[in-house]
């Protein structure tokens, strides 16, 4: 067993990717324009093409949103960015019997160590799955060249693009070579990302390749983020703090230290809101006794953006005050939320 799951774990090396994948392609914005114009709105007050529609949506009505693959494929290639967000796109896949070899090409975690880590967290997922598992290589100084006069730009913005086409063009010219003949990334699963800049992304990568698609579908309903809750704490699965670059750390521990919220930590049982995995604890809480939980999420997320940034803001500070005084109240095993 041991050897076959080591048979699954596949190499990518810098040399095997695309020599250019450090300078954007020309003409690139251009053609993502194009990509947005493609689809014609939609009228449904729930459907993401909906200009109108506020989220969470629960439909996307444009002709490349399917629920299966394009052309009926079945071998997929999932760029992954973390085991927490490929968790409960991964299971769909496996439950729809598609092949599905995960493809694990981020560049842009810093530092090292925050890399590794999610790099082994998503690995072992896999392998408990028995589904291949690319490793490439740890690209750094391409990502830094890519995104090379983008350090102050805001989350969401240019340097996120970049971001986001950079690994999508490294993982569809993978899927080309080897022959998948559709890819897609769970960057597409978070809310915290602009889902139409992610496709964008995607869109544009598969067209350097004519025998290539990506695949395009509703991610982010309630029902698969709930989903994706619940498989992070049944496997308690490293909860990391921020997104992932040099840029987005810098961010984060900039806004704590306004707030005076602890610093982001790297590793370890500890995190900077508290124990690592207290906020799983937590959600096992609520996934036992609250039978209504998916109302009670997709509530929260119909609020107002400001208010949640504010309720998010009181909540961290909050948080961290009961992980200080739960940890130092005995209780039970079996009732704590805290390791």
């Amino acid at each position: 067993m041991a050897s076959l799951k080591t048979n699954l774990v596949l190499a990518h090396t810098c040399e095997s990717m695309p020599a250019n994948r450090s300078v954007p392609s020309e003409g690139s914005l251009r053609r993502r324009r194009r990509v947005a114009i493609r689809y014609d709105a939609c009228a449904h007050e729930s459907c993401r093409n909906n200009p109108n529609a506020n989220p969470p949506y629960d439909r996307d009505c444009r002709d490349h949103a399917h629920a299966m693959p394009p052309n009926g494929a079945n071998r997929v290639l999932l760029h992954s960015c973390c085991a927490p967000c490929s968790g409960a796109m991964f299971e769909e896949m496996l439950e729809k019997n598609l092949n599905v070899t995960i493809f694990f090409y981020n560049p842009n975690i810093h530092p090292r160590k925050e890399y590794d880590i999610r790099k082994e967290e998503n690995k072992k997922y896999a392998l408990k799955h028995g589904v291949p598992f690319v490793d490439a290589d740890y690209d750094a100084k391409s990502w830094y060249k890519r995104t090379k006069g983008m350090e102050f730009d805001p989350e969401r913005g240019t340097r996120c693009t970049a971001c986001f086409d950079m690994r999508m063009e490294v993982t569809a010219a993978y899927a080309s070579k080897h022959g998948f003949p559709v890819f897609t990334t769970t960057n597409a699963t978070s809310r915290w990302k602009d889902i139409d800049q992610v496709n964008a992304s995607g869109l544009q990568a598969a067209e350097m390749y004519p025998d290539v698609q990506y695949w395009v579908y509703n991610w982010q309903t309630d029902e698969m983020t709930l989903r994706k809750y619940q498989i992070s704490a049944e496997n308690k699965f490293y909860k990391q703090e921020y997104c992932g670059c040099a840029y987005s750390l810098r961010d984060s521990n900039l806004y704590r230290k306004k707030h005076g919220i602890p610093l982001v930590k790297i590793g370890g049982e500890t995190a900077g809101l508290g124990t690592r995995y207290g906020v799983y604890f937590l959600l096992r809480f609520f996934f036992h006794h609250h039978s209504n939980f998916s109302v009670s999420l997709s509530a929260t997320l119909k609020t107002p953006k400001r208010m949640r940034r504010k309720s998010r803001k009181m909540s961290c500070a909050n948080f961290f005050k009961m992980q200080q005084t739960t940890s130092t109240t005995k209780s039970s095993k079996e009732g704590r939320w805290l390791p």
